[in-house]
C-alpha cells in the first residue's frame, strides 16, 4: 500500500508539474487591437443587415423590415498618412421603398488605437468627415467622441454577449443618449446602443427618437440594424 500512494502521490505531482508548466495557465487572454475591429471577410464577402424601422405618433403606427448590405472592395488599403483599411460597399434602402437603394462607398481604417470610417459618395468625392467608432482598448466608462467636439459615447461594456441571426458576438457596447426641454412642457429624447465585435465591426445598432408632452409620449422612431449573415 505505501508503494501504491508513493506512486499515486508521484503521479499527482507529475501532472501538477506538467500544468503548471502549461502556456494556458496563469497568461492573460490577448487583448483585442483595434485593427481587430475591421471587417475581416475577403475580397467579395457580403455583410447583410436586417433594418427594422418604426414609427408611432398620436395618429399614425407604421413598421418596415428592409435589408442594407457591406461588400468587401479591397482589403488591404492604405492613405497618405500611412493608416490601413479596408474598402466596403454600401447598399442602403430606402424605407418608403422596397425596391429602392442608394450605393455608396466606406473606408474604414485604423489610426492609432481608433477605428475610423468616412464615407464617400456614388462619384468618389468624400461626402463626410472620418468619424471616430471605436478606441481599443477602452474601459468601461470610457468615453469616444466621434468627431472632436460633437457628443459622446460611453463604454457601457467591452465584453458584451450579443445573439443575432449570423450568431453570438462578444461585443464592445456604447451607449449615446441626450434630451432636453422645448416649450409647452414637451421634451426630446434620442439614444444609441451600438455593438462592435471582433473580425466582423458593427454587430447591432439601434436607436430611438421620443417627444413627450406633459410626460406622455407622442412620437417615437426606432432603428435598429443586426446582422443577418455573412457570405
Amino acid at each position: 500500500m505505501k508503494t501504491l500512494c508513493t506512486v499515486a502521490t508521484a503521479a499527482a505531482l507529475a501532472i501538477l508539474i506538467a500544468s503548471c508548466n502549461s502556456n494556458s495557465v496563469n497568461v492573460p487572454p490577448q487583448q483585442p487591437a483595434a485593427a481587430d475591429f475591421l471587417y475581416s471577410g475577403k475580397v467579395g464577402t457580403v455583410y447583410t443587415y436586417d433594418v427594422h424601422w418604426k414609427l408611432v405618433t398620436k395618429t399614425f403606427a407604421d413598421s418596415v423590415q428592409r435589408e442594407m448590405t457591406l461588400r468587401v472592395l479591397a482589403t488591404d488599403t492604405t492613405d497618405a498618412d500611412g493608416n490601413r483599411g479596408m474598402l466596403l460597399e454600401r447598399r442602403l434602402p430606402f424605407i418608403s421603398s422596397p425596391d429602392s437603394y442608394a450605393t455608396d462607398t466606406s473606408w474604414y481604417y485604423v489610426k492609432g488605437n481608433d477605428v475610423f470610417v468616412v464615407t464617400y459618395g456614388q462619384l468618389g468625392n468624400q461626402s463626410r468627415t472620418p468619424a471616430r467608432i471605436l478606441r481599443v482598448p477602452s474601459a468601461v466608462g470610457d468615453s469616444i467622441s466621434p468627431i472632436d467636439g460633437a457628443p459622446k459615447t460611453v463604454v457601457a461594456s467591452t465584453n458584451s454577449s450579443i445573439v443575432t441571426p449570423a450568431g453570438t458576438f462578444s461585443a464592445y457596447q456604447l451607449q449615446y443618449a441626450r434630451s432636453g426641454s422645448t416649450a409647452n412642457n414637451t421634451t426630446e429624447e434620442q439614444s444609441t446602443i451600438e455593438h462592435y465585435s471582433p473580425k466582423v465591426n458593427r454587430v447591432r445598432v439601434e436607436s430611438n427618437r421620443i417627444t413627450k408632452e406633459n410626460g406622455v409620449i407622442v412620437f417615437h422612431e426606432q432603428l435598429i440594424h443586426v446582422l443577418k449573415s455573412i457570405r
